[in-house]
């Protein structure tokens, strides 16, 4: 049958930073606002009504915002998948890390900085859980020399699932 809805839902719940990113590359010249919690659970609920199976909390910096439990909470309810695009530095707290999951976080993607060994230290918190975990990295000219440690660093980690990318077309393969 004919497909009515997305699979997927990005939901951009704030483009607030903790410090740690570049916020020139963030899209944030056209918010004015973040939502208000009473409104992110409307969208929640309209998506799952929409039959949108898949949310994906992202941002700036999603772990900024103190109701990212509570919508988590909303979507495990109503049986949606949840995801999260991190920078993982508030999941250094096993306890935070283990309430998000409680609350239904089904995986994450971590945006590591390898130079920030709290993106480290997050990683040694989150892996050994039975949570899906992706490890992004992007190549720059500053971190190009090093990917091939950085690599070996997460694979003895344990870590199952890698992406890459670059910000520049001038770097040269690896």
């Amino acid at each position: 049958h004919a497909i009515s809805a997305p699979y997927r839902l990005d939901c951009a719940l704030t483009y607030r930073f903790d410090g740690s990113e570049n916020p020139a590359s963030a899209t944030h010249k056209n918010v004015t606002r973040e939502l208000t919690s009473e409104e992110w659970k409307t969208i929640i609920d309209k998506a799952w009504d929409a039959t949108i199976p898949h949310l994906i909390f992202t941002g700036g910096e999603p772990t900024l915002r103190p109701d990212l439990p509570d919508l988590l909470a909303i979507a495990e309810q109503h049986g949606q998948v949840t995801g999260l695009i991190t920078n993982g530095l508030r999941l250094v707290d096993r306890d935070y890390f283990e309430h998000l999951a409680s609350q239904g976080l089904d995986h994450l993607m971590l945006i590591l900085d390898p130079d920030n060994e709290k993106c480290w230290d997050a990683l040694k918190v989150i892996l050994p859980d039975d949570l899906f975990t992706a490890v992004h990295l992007t190549i720059t000219q500053d971190n190009q020399a090093q990917v091939t440690q950085v690599l070996q660093r997460l694979a003895e980690m344990g870590t199952n699932a890698i992406s890459l990318s670059i910000n520049d077309p001038s770097l040269h393969p690896i």
